[in-house]
């Protein structure tokens, strides 16, 4: 009985082929030969294997393939085990080109603003694609997708025809013809769902080929795709090659143009600042007056010693300076009593030194080395008035400043032969309290009385204003 049952399924899996084959117009495709008795659902699949790629090639999904597959004959249908596995083992290169396809062919939208953002670069193109972990595609795999799936000419995606399913049934009425037409009738009809049949043969219409041309042409033909793909990837390199080193060599000429001309900017000003040099010293040497005690000159209208030790006829009885006030000096308009200098390359040579340019900070005793004029703020180098602190060559300036991204930060100053150099900033990791309590008890004990209260006055007037 079983084996009756064997040889049944035989012939019917035979007739099914034969069906097939005969409906879309080859009749005797498999006419003489021999249905295995051993899975022989495969021998369906390999037999309509050229129908199966066709609808790799148009993109019908895997699912709807299956469909049209076991909608064939009521008594076969296969699993989707079956068919993945007959995929792997017959159709490898056509299924996992048609799994790359897939990738794109969902992203159309995406593809087309793509297109308009970068009209023919498809490398930009596919670098801006929006590619998911698991989808592994390629820049290659693009190239033949858009040569593939995309028409230059009508600027359109191919695509695809929704497939019908399942049958529908459809409502209507129609002449009584017992009656010649008098009176109508309520009918039903039934509109069939999309078979392969039915498919295969419209691809094949629209790409005016036979079942016969598939079947013996198709190596041939993958194989000028592939070369006519190598053919212009090829070129397309060779293209973005000679446009690199275009760029390049224009790159190239640019950066000797900007060399050149930073050159020429560079030795105008060396010109200039030794123009400007030679001025100074000139006019520096004109008004340098001479005092007959000899320990100190006049540059300018401010008195400058010689040493350090010679300031100390500034301190009072207790020691301290009490610097005073610029007379006329006003909260709204900051007086421009120095000219600060704050780029190296403009230090005369004399003092671009390490003993000029840093401070004498000590990171043991967390204070200076060396005598200096504290200010709370940059703007008092101008409101001070020099000659109640004594000037000399090499003096440092500490500003206060503020603490912030956990740096405290000092700002040093050094004046030099009329001028007020920007040195190197001392900056702490963390605050000093050596030198924060230094700098507070040298302004309660050096700075004067008027000058404490301008300070008080300017710093009243400025948060007004800023608010």
């Amino acid at each position: 009985m079983k084996k009756k049952q064997k040889i049944q399924e035989v012939l019917n899996i035979r007739e099914i082929v034969h069906d097939i084959h005969a409906k879309i117009g080859v009749a005797s495709y498999c006419i003489n030969l021999t249905v295995p008795t051993k899975n022989p659902k495969n021998y369906v699949l390999v037999h309509i294997a050229d129908y199966i790629k066709l609808l790799l090639e148009h993109l019908y999904p895997l699912s709807e393939q299956m469909h049209l597959i076991n909608n064939i004959d009521k008594n076969f249908s296969i699993s989707d085990t079956t068919y993945y596995k007959f995929l792997k083992e017959h159709l490898f290169d056509a299924h996992s080109v048609h799994k790359k396809n897939m990738v794109f062919f969902a992203k159309k939208i995406e593809i087309a603003q793509l297109f308009e953002r970068f009209p023919n670069q498809y490398k930009a193109q596919f670098e801006h694609l929006n590619l998911g972990i698991n989808e592994n595609v390629s820049y290659e795999d693009y190239i033949y997708f858009i040569k593939r799936y995309y028409s230059m000419e009508a600027e359109v995606f191919y695509s695809k025809r929704e497939l019908k399913l399942h049958s529908t049934s459809i409502k209507g009425v129609v002449p009584n013809p017992e009656d010649d037409g008098e009176t109508y009738l309520n009918v039903i009809f039934e509109e069939p769902a999309d078979s392969l049949i039915d498919i295969i043969r419209e691809i094949l219409e629209k790409s005016k080929k036979s079942v016969d041309d598939i079947s013996t042409d198709a190596n041939k033909q993958e194989l000028q795709k592939q070369e006519l793909q190598r053919q212009e990837l090829q070129k397309q390199e060779l293209q973005r090659q000679e446009l690199q080193k275009q760029e390049l060599q224009r790159q190239e000429l640019q950066e000797q143009e900007r060399q050149r001309k930073e050159l020429q900017e560079q030795e105008r000003q060396r010109k200039e600042l030794q123009e400007q040099e030679r001025q100074r010293k000139e006019l520096q040497e004109q008004e340098a007056l001479k005092i007959s005690s000899g320990n100190f000159s006049k540059v300018g209208k401010f008195i400058v010693y010689k040493n350090y030790d010679d300031r100390n006829i500034l301190k009072n009885e207790a020691g301290y300076y009490k610097i005073g006030l610029m007379p006329n000096s006003t909260v709204e308009c900051l007086p421009q009593l120095w000219e600060i200098i704050e780029k190296f390359e403009q230090f005369p040579k004399e003092i671009y030194n390490i003993e000029f340019i840093f401070g004498k900070y000590n990171y043991e005793t967390q204070a200076f080395d060396e005598d200096y004029i504290f200010f709370p703020d940059t703007a008092y180098m101008h409101y001070a008035d020099p000659d109640t602190y004594g000037l000399v060559d090499g003096l440092l300036f500490v500003c206060d400043t503020t603490y912030q991204k956990g740096i405290k930060k000092y700002m040093l100053y050094r004046y030099y032969n009329g001028k007020i150099y920007a040195i190197n900033d001392l900056d702490l990791t963390e605050p000093s309290d050596v030198l924060s309590r230094t700098t507070h008890l040298w302004c309660k004990n050096n700075i004067s009385g008027d000058l404490s209260r301008f300070c008080q006055t300017r710093l009243e007037w400025k948060q007004k204003n800023e608010l």
